[in-house]
């Protein structure tokens, strides 16, 4: 900018107007001094009282605000003793805190967090918490606000209230998210906000949350206070709005302005004047440079053309989109370099100015021969005598993205058409359908992608399962005889949007199968029992006519007696009392084969350990006496199980005559060990039948649980196949391991019972 010439009057003044000049200048600037010292002092005096109102107006607003905190403090304390007591489940506390939400508005979420830190319930909007603030709330054992942290274009601080038990252990943590900003819209009056602009600030003095009710600049009078709760550096500030000063400090400004406006309004005409001017041309040059900056920063390409069509300008864009200098598109007519052949419909409307208002797809030339797509657009030249203003952006890899999109979509279609099973997509939000590939459809003659009736009423007991992350159901359509096994699972759709993936799996013969083999199971397992009891057939009958030789012995000698006269009726009772004992003895030998052999569905009930040896050790007890082979057994946790008695009666049954068939083998007096242990925190029991004889080679381990393979000259190698499908029926283990003594240990491994009492149980 040029030198500025100084003003005229100030070059014709003579030396005595120079003088006056001065003088008047002096005269006021005396007075603009006096007005100024007033002013000041009025000004002080208004500022000294706007600051001690505003010091009471903060401690009013801070106490406020920490009312509101120990109120929300105090209602999570009596919602987390409910949770604690079990009266409260999850509808009531969506009511509670939803209520709670409605009343307190900058309570944006509120959350049950388990011990785990796993959301269980949750109200309002969905925020991560903080594993800090929680994990420092479990620990020390009492509430704690956590730090400020942003969520979208707001700012929110969490309150942790932990649920300790009784025993110190953490039971889970209600979580309370507090929107700052609406903190001070519903907490702080509007008498106060009208007053002053309210702000929470950092220890670094950053702006948190404000509220302001006016939009006038705020003045230079503030006041701030430690805000706690929350704590953490947080300050309340208050700054005050300019407000009036009364009649003397704008009548002061008011003469002191016109006094000054007086006597320096000739040299402000002609300085402004000056001013103007140079400011006016600055200005042009600006903007003309500021347009050049624009169009050669702008992405998209930018030409400009003459009603003829020759290109008159072109940005930087353009010339890079095309690969030609300006210089050289500068002054193209129709036909240009980079407009390809093949297209003269599109050039005569770009030329024409004819083109649609969303423009076109084209394809253009660069400078070394590759095309690439462009989309184009052309409006006329706003204020000027002709011309058109064409914008485009390159869309050569938009382009090539949306073909690959269509061609994955088209392999996704391809692929799920492809399978014999039928598939759909049903969107979360009323379970309408979005997506079914061609067997679904073939299924379901009368479904159709686009219907717009929920996907649950096309197959039903969908909407019993529409809660659930994943399930697995058996159903069966209606007119089909065929069974459909469907695996239902949450996705993610191709928007973003939730939605459900249903995949039906056609079970029919695989269950037909399944049944016949399970009967096939029941049968070989029945076969085994009688096979099992015809072994044992010659020692049952040996130890059920020891009762019945008593029996006949007792009545004997009874008759006897009665003949002779020397049976007395106390003597007639002791020997009907004899052989009432061994007639139960008899009975409950036999009562023990009709249960062992009959063929029945299992049942599972609440059994001891005892009550299953005593039983088991009943049936083959004879032939173990006949062998002399001890018997052992040592139950230290007598817990009621959840089985069938029969088949686990099988079981031990067949692993001891196993262990009888062992010992027959070795030299010098047999026995066998049966224990009953508790383990995995006397969860589940253990069973082991131990015995002394020769074991079984290494080599053999790896053939116990094929089918058919057995030692035995007369065996059929099933019993351990099925002792092992029974006990995995019941959930349970079953192996082998060699015995300290040299001899065989099979153990398996029961759960027990759901309800029982934890305590041995006197037989």
């Amino acid at each position: 900018m040029s030198e500025m010439p100084p003003p005229t009057s100030s070059s014709t003044s003579t030396p005595r107007q120079s003088r006056l000049w001065w003088l008047a200048a002096l005269a006021l600037a005396g007075l603009l001094a006096a007005l100024m010292q007033l002013a000041s002092l009025v000004w002080q005096d208004s500022k000294n009282s706007q600051r001690d109102t505003l010091v009471q107006d903060v401690l009013w607003s801070e106490q406020a605000l920490r009312l509101h905190f120990s109120s929300l403090q105090e209602w999570g304390t009596q919602l987390l003793s409910e949770i604690q007591q079990h009266r409260l489940d999850a509808e009531s506390f969506r009511r509670r805190a939803a209520f709670l939400m409605r009343e307190n508005r900058d309570v944006m979420q509120v959350e049950w967090l388990g011990a785990d830190d796993q959301r269980l319930w949750q109200v309002g909007e969905r925020l991560d918490p903080n594993p800090a603030l929680l994990d420092t709330a479990r620990r020390l054992g009492t509430p704690r606000y956590g730090t400020v942290y942003r969520h979208g274009h707001e700012r929110f601080v969490d309150l942790a209230l932990p649920a300790i038990a009784a025993d110190g252990t953490p039971r889970g943590t209600l979580l309370l998210s507090i929107e700052l900003h609406a903190l001070l819209q519903s907490q702080i009056p509007w008498w106060i906000a009208e007053k002053y602009q309210l702000s929470l600030v950092d220890l670094g003095d950053n702006v948190i949350a404000s509220r302001s009710a006016l939009a006038e600049p705020v003045g230079t009078l503030s006041h701030e206070i430690e805000l706690t709760p929350p704590g953490g550096g947080m300050r309340l500030r208050a700054t005050s709005y300019i407000t009036s000063l009364g009649v003397a400090l704008p009548l002061l400004a008011v003469l002191s302005t016109l006094l000054t406006v007086l006597l320096l309004v000739s040299l402000w005409k002609i300085r402004q004047h000056m001013r103007h001017r140079h400011q006016s041309e600055d200005a042009l040059r600006a903007e003309v440079t500021f347009r050049a900056q624009i169009e050669d920063s702008m992405r998209n390409g930018l030409f400009v053309l003459a009603p003829d069509g020759t290109i008159e300008r072109a940005n930087r864009a353009f010339c890079t989109m095309t690969g030609l200098s300006e210089t050289d598109l500068l002054g193209q007519v129709p036909p240009y370099r980079f407009w390809p052949d093949g297209q003269p419909e599109q050039l005569a409307a770009l030329r024409d100015g004819a083109l649609p208002a969303d423009g076109f797809e084209l394809t253009w030339r660069h400078a070394d021969g590759t095309p690439f797509d462009v989309r184009l657009f052309v409006a006329p030249l706003a204020g000027s005598t002709g011309g058109w203003l064409a914008t485009c952006y390159d869309r050569t890899e938009m382009n090539r993205r949306r073909q690959a999109i269509i061609d994955t979509e088209l392999r996704f279609r391809t692929v799920l058409d492809g399978l014999d099973a039928p598939v759909g997509v049903a969107a979360a939000d009323g379970q309408a359908l979005v997506f079914a590939n061609r067997a679904l459809l073939e299924l379901l003659p009368d479904l159709h992608p686009d219907v717009s009736e929920p996907f649950c009423l096309v197959i039903p007991g969908l909407d019993r399962l529409c809660d659930t992350p994943a399930s697995e159901h058996d159903i069966q359509f209606h007119g089909s005889p065929r069974l459909y096994h469907l695996h239902r699972r949450r996705i993610a759709w191709v928007d973003g949007e939730p939605a459900w993936l249903s995949i039906f799996t056609d079970v029919t013969e695989s269950r037909r199968l399944a049944e016949r083999e399970r009967e096939h199971s029941e049968r070989v397992q029945a076969t085994s029992r009688l096979l099992t009891m015809g072994e044992l057939a010659s020692t049952l009958a040996h130890e059920i006519n020891q009762p019945l030789a008593a029996i006949s012995s007792f009545a004997s000698g009874s008759v006897r007696k009665l003949e002779n006269d020397e049976l007395s009726l106390a003597q007639a009772g002791q020997v009907m009392g004899r052989i009432a004992d061994q007639a139960r003895r008899a009975g409950k030998v036999i009562q023990g084969i009709r249960s062992f052999v009959r063929q029945r569905e299992p049942a599972l009930a609440p059994t001891l350990p005892q009550t299953l040896l005593d039983s088991v050790l009943t049936l083959v007890g004879p032939r173990l006496r006949q062998q002399q082979i001890a018997v052992t057994r040592r139950v230290s946790a007598n817990l009621p199980l959840d089985i069938d008695a029969v088949l686990i009666e099988q079981v031990l049954l067949n692993l001891l005559n196993n262990a009888a068939d062992a010992l027959q083998e070795t030299s010098g007096r047999g026995w066998i060990e049966i224990r009953v242990d508790a383990e995995n925190d006397g969860q589940r029991l253990r069973f082991e039948v131990i015995d002394n004889g020769p074991g079984l080679p290494d080599g053999l381990l790896g053939q116990l649980s094929t089918p058919f393979y057995t030692t035995k000259i007369d065996g059929m190698g099933i019993g351990l196949n099925i002792c092992r499908s029974i006990v995995e029926y019941h959930r349970g283990a079953f192996g082998y391991r060699p015995a300290d003594s040299g001899g065989s240990c099979f153990w398996f491994v029961l759960p027990l019972s759901a309800a029982h009492d934890k305590e041995p149980i006197d037989d």
